[in-house]
């Protein structure tokens, strides 16, 4: 189970840190709040490998973060700031099909968009998702394509990948990392990899 001072080494080594532990976020789609929660650890409902720590997040009153959920059919951001009073690590809600972007803007906080937008069979259309980052101006970070390629096609579901993606503030600036993650037959959730997409 994770803990508090564990936070510590996700701030020193992110990709270190997501290779061996896997902050469960929940995948379900929520309705867009306040950007900073105060957040708590809780014993996680999934079952890992063997070697990898892990918990759930919840609402609670141990640390504080920038939290960026999904929303259907729809495009959330969270700026993230860069003052001391600032958190310094954003998590986002499990990625199951959606978009991440990030822009920095001249001047401006290092904005991080959660795009979920659909077909009208309600599938993932990730060409659409694609453009509506782009028409603000973001970059596509990850996107379906990344974490949910099959032999056959991207495009179709794959039940037994995801993704996290965790922003870390180190130096004043601020990094975004992927952590790919895939359940096996026996449902045991490992993490095949993690990459620093910004």
């Amino acid at each position: 189970m994770l803990t508090l001072q564990d936070l510590q080494g996700l701030r020193t080594n992110p990709a270190n840190f997501l290779l061996n532990n896997i902050i469960f976020t929940p995948i379900g789609d929520s309705i867009p709040g306040p950007a900073i929660h105060t957040l708590s650890f809780a014993e996680s409902g999934y079952t890992t490998a063997v070697g990898y720590e892990s918990a759930a997040i919840t609402d609670g009153n141990d640390f504080q973060a920038y939290f960026l959920p999904w929303g259907r059919d729809a495009s959330l951001h969270v700026n993230l700031g860069l003052t001391q009073a600032d958190p310094d690590i954003m998590l986002t809600g499990r990625l199951t099909g959606c978009a991440i972007g990030s822009q920095l803007p001249p001047g401006q906080d290092f904005i991080v968009h959660h795009c979920n937008i659909l077909n009208p069979d309600g599938s993932t259309d990730v060409d659409a998702q694609r453009e509506t980052l782009q028409q603000v101006g973001a970059t596509v970070n990850i996107n379906k394509q990344n974490y949910k390629l099959s032999d056959v096609n991207y495009a179709e579901f794959d039940n037994d990948k995801s993704a996290n993606v965790v922003g870390v503030r180190r130096n004043n600036v601020w990094e975004l990392y992927a952590q790919f993650l895939q359940s096996d037959l026996n449902a045991l959730i490992t993490v095949t990899q993690v990459t620093q997409l910004v």
